[in-house]
């Protein structure tokens, strides 16, 4: 079998560094992720590379969708897609300063050996359509990476040679691992007019702005927003909790002043809160169709 490669979705010589790309936008990399995540109409993709030149990229891996449980050691040289549904995860531990080993761990990607599967060789013989397409969940080269195997050698040039060849050394994984963005979807984004969000004076305003916007963003506004935004409020981090002085019976939020303010209608609000962000072009105006407006 020929060796397998992104020809047909990428054009390697086109991949930049993402935190090459976030300088040039003057953002941090895990903004730029959410950037990515939110581009209209479809996502942009974020590409991962465990360079070749290095040595043999080995990890004990579980194959994702297998009706089986199935854990293997895959070879993850070359290039890796990560799919639409772990950026957010990328994100978030990027934002908390995670590297290496802790970045990926249990992450889902399709690496360059698993993106040519079984299943497409024998449908494009038949002249079927492929039945894996890069960007679903269900695609049938994905792994979940689990546990990491060492390098027999230290990445880092400087300590090469005291190192103790029976001591494991991961630090490749964090000196060497590359996440990559498509130059051509780095211009995309440099054209796109930078949104500069409206938010309201009061902070307990503000803090229901985010979590309406959040649930858009995780959730599409499904059914039940009123209610995941009550149970968020509730689990707020140490450092708004105190906005919120009580959620039942009543929603009592903490002014700016220190007074206290009821909401009588959290639904209601939340349906105006939906308006302004459409409004603000931080949601599609299609969002809106999807949800009703309160009795």
């Amino acid at each position: 079998m020929k060796n397998e490669s992104w020809e047909k979705y990428i054009n390697l010589k086109n991949l930049i560094l993402l935190f090459d790309a976030a300088e040039d936008l003057k953002i941090q990399s895990y903004e730029l992720i959410h950037k990515m995540r939110r581009n209209h109409p479809k996502p942009l993709k974020l590409w991962m590379e465990f360079p070749k030149k290095h040595g043999d990229w080995i990890a004990e891996c579980v194959l994702v969708n297998k009706a089986k449980y199935t854990q293997v050691n895959v070879c993850l040289n070359g290039i890796a897609f990560v799919p639409f549904e772990e950026m957010q995860i990328v994100e978030e531990r990027l934002k908390t300063g995670k590297s290496g080993v802790e970045l990926i761990y249990e992450l889902k990607i399709i690496p360059e050996s698993k993106q040519e599967t079984l299943l497409n060789v024998v449908s494009r013989e038949l002249d079927e359509n492929p039945p894996d397409i890069l960007e679903e969940p269900d695609h049938s080269g994905m792994i979940q990476l689990k546990k990491f195997k060492a390098f027999p050698k230290a990445s880092n040039l400087e300590i090469r040679d005291s190192f103790d060849v029976h001591s494991p050394d991961l630090s490749a994984w964090s000196e060497q691992l590359r996440l990559l963005i498509d130059r051509s979807d780095l211009e995309i984004l440099q054209k796109v007019k930078e949104i500069v969000p409206k938010r309201p004076t009061q902070e307990y305003r503000r803090l229901l702005f985010d979590l309406v916007l959040t649930d858009w963003e995780t959730n599409g506004w499904s059914y039940g927003v009123g209610g995941r935004v009550k149970e968020a409020l509730e689990y707020l981090n140490h450092d708004k909790e105190y906005l919120v002085i009580s959620v039942s019976p009543d929603l009592v939020f903490r002014k700016n002043n220190g007074e206290k303010q009821i909401l009588d209608d959290l639904y209601r609000a939340i349906h105006d809160i939906k308006k302004k962000l459409v409004k603000n072009g931080e949601v599609p105006k299609e969002a809106l169709e999807k949800t009703k407006k309160p009795n």
